[in-house]
């Protein structure tokens, strides 16, 4: 094939040899100029939709934050007399039965009792229970 390719070559007169090579080399400088700016293209279309996701990305985040940050203000502030009814109810069943039975008596009122915020009021009665024990003891 080299051989072949040799003897059309050498059939060729210098100066069509010169004038397809130029034109060859047009072309390739042509074809590369065409890719380097669909590459260009490409890249700013890229930066384009980097930058779009990152701004989403950050409103997505700053509102979750937001939500969390909601979500901790609205802490349910319970009334004495609320938290008094469960404990003696938790002193007498037990903390997961007391919320049941709270629940089913006021759904409403009693829904977000968590069993830890009903064991944290237990401890806090027995402690002062103790404390007054022992100042009566003195």
């Amino acid at each position: 094939m080299n051989e072949e390719f040799k003897k059309a070559n050498e059939s060729i007169p210098a100066e069509e040899k010169e004038q397809l090579q130029t034109k060859q080399v047009d072309e390739i400088d042509i074809n590369l100029k065409e890719n380097i700016s669909k590459l260009n293209i490409n890249k700013t279309e890229k930066a384009n939709v980097n930058t779009i996701t990152n701004n989403t990305q950050n409103i997505s985040h700053s509102n979750q934050v937001g939500q969390k940050k909601k979500k901790k203000n609205k802490k349910k502030k319970w009334p004495p007399e609320l938290k008094s009814l469960a404990v003696e109810k938790a002193l007498t069943m037990g903390v997961t039965h007391a919320i049941d039975s709270l629940c089913a008596e006021d759904s409403n009122t009693y829904s977000q009792l968590s069993p830890s915020t009903l064991k944290y009021w237990v401890n806090q009665r027995t402690k002062k229970t103790e404390k007054k024990e022992k100042k009566d003891q003195k």
